[in-house]
């Protein structure tokens, strides 16, 4: 299994809990809304396990706000995390 996250803080915690139940798993520092750090991702687990069985995009951003409320940079943020994102992790991971 493989964590990807942008926080390595909290990545790692989860590949302890994944350990402690004697699970195997890596994680990697990725920021989805970047094609390079989610091509890396991809690359990443591939060099460790050989092949993706399944790919959970679940990286995602929410903020409490009305639509006259969020402001552009807001607005690009949720884009770029919420749909490129999976779009990136989707286009690296099939083309393996």
């Amino acid at each position: 299994m493989v964590i990807a996250d942008i926080k390595p803080e909290n990545g790692n915690r989860t590949v302890d809990m994944v350990k402690a139940v004697n699970g195997q798993a890596i994680f990697v520092q990725t920021d989805v809304s970047k094609a390079p750090s989610a091509e890396n991702m991809v690359k990443e687990t591939l060099r460790a396990y050989g092949k993706i069985d399944i790919l959970v995009n679940s990286a995602a951003v929410f903020v409490e706000a009305t639509v006259l409320n969020t402001s552009e940079e807001d607005w690009d943020r949720i884009m770029a995390i919420n749909l490129k994102g999976i779009f990136f992790c989707c286009k690296y991971a099939s083309l393996r």
